[in-house]
């Protein structure tokens, strides 16, 4: 789950193919995050630092620019600069509104206030955003909040 405008750091691992052009000690890898066909950020790194093939990266900053539920933004990785013959992946994740985080400390506050019960109010916050998580769904929201 992902706050709507607010930056956030995409990770991920990488695995390469069989390919001459991984010999080359200055091959460079060429990432392009879209979202709806708008170009949201663009990188590049070495493949190789000090001889050591790198295995993961990350792209940043990145920010879903409205929110809503299966949000989709594209990863494409490239070895050359046109993104020619790129790989592209799909990240997908839900985004809500800024105020909506509000509401698991304010439920905590509230509860914690009127009960003089710290622990109860503590896990109706965690509840709450649980809640947020998963929907609205108050049967996972309660067994995930056990976990």
């Amino acid at each position: 789950t992902y706050v709507a405008g607010v930056d956030f750091a995409l990770s991920f691992g990488l695995t390469y193919p069989a390919d001459e052009n991984l010999e080359f000690q200055n091959s460079t890898l060429f990432m392009k995050v879209l979202y709806n066909a708008e170009v949201l950020a663009k990188s590049k790194m070495p493949i190789f630092v000090d001889g050591v093939l790198q295995t993961s990266t990350a792209i940043s900053p990145l920010a879903f620019p409205s929110s809503g539920d299966n949000q989709e933004m594209n990863v494409i990785l490239s070895y050359d600069a046109d993104f020619a013959e790129a790989t592209e992946n799909v990240f997908t994740g839900k985004v809500v509104k800024g105020w909506i985080t509000i509401w698991p400390p304010l439920v905590t506050i509230i509860i914690a206030v009127a009960t003089r019960e710290v622990l109860w109010a503590l896990w109706a916050g965690v509840w709450t955003a649980t809640m947020i998580i998963y929907n609205g769904n108050v049967l996972t929201a309660f067994l995930r909040t056990l976990d």
